[in-house]
């Protein structure tokens, strides 16, 4: 069965002077933020590895999308991250153990996409924070081409602009969002539709109900060799 895989650096951590601290935080923000994902459709919670690295797998591509999107949002301003998510099979785990000593595809695609952020960032595209791989080629052209746009469209949206769609995200009204952040609800209305804020949302909607839908479909039986359809009379 594929996964969708979620890997995460810190970047830069090692010019954090308190490690413990860092590491205690970004603990904080990884529960928070796998909380947000039925438990149904988690493989593996979201944990800390090794140093700065992170990860978690997810049974829909969705899922592991608004997982990452949390993450990003909790952490804007405070720690800047890499993600990288993979879509392919997973080895070896055991719940018991932990996230260590696992293996496959997915995994790999994931550090494949992680170092192609870092590769942006070289070539001079900083606004790329998140990147994707898959060993099918249609759907990781697809998901490039969905991810380079989002990573712009995030680009541009300044520190007011994130906390709106970090709360619209979370489930709260605009006016619940208006009062916490001292705006007239109409300036939210208007910096949803002017900043892209709700382009965003709608392409992560775009997902939804995904993961249930191709958990519970099955192909259509066909009918055995020398059988013919009868046409239903009306």
């Amino acid at each position: 069965m594929p996964y969708f895989t979620v890997l995460g650096d810190v970047i830069a951590s090692r010019r954090q002077k308190n490690q413990r601290k860092l590491l205690r935080d970004l603990g904080t923000v990884l529960a928070w933020a796998g909380a947000g994902a039925a438990p149904a459709s988690t493989y593996q919670p979201l944990q800390v590895t090794i140093g700065d690295e992170f990860q978690g797998a997810f049974h829909d591509l969705g899922t592991a999308l608004r997982v990452a999107l949390r993450i990003e949002l909790r952490l804007a301003g405070s720690l800047p991250v890499r993600l990288g998510l993979g879509h392919g099979e997973i080895e070896g785990y055991d719940p018991a153990r932990g996230p260590l000593a696992q293996s496959g595809s997915a995994w790999w695609n994931a550090r494949a996409a992680i170092e192609r952020v870092a590769e942006l960032e070289q070539e001079k595209r900083p606004f790329r924070r998140l990147a994707f791989a898959s060993d099918d080629p249609l759907l990781a052209a697809a998901m490039e081409a969905w991810l380079c746009l989002r990573d712009r469209l995030m680009q541009d949206l300044d520190e007011t602009d994130l906390a709106i769609l970090s709360g619209l995200q979370e489930g709260r009204t605009q006016l619940e969002i208006a009062q916490q952040l001292d705006l007239d609800p109409a300036a939210i209305t208007r910096r949803k539709y002017r900043r892209g804020i709700e382009a965003l949302r709608a392409a992560y909607r775009a997902f939804d109900g995904l993961g249930s839908k191709a958990a519970t479909s099955s192909p259509p039986t066909a009918a055995p060799a020398g059988t013919r359809t009868r046409r239903k009379r009306s």
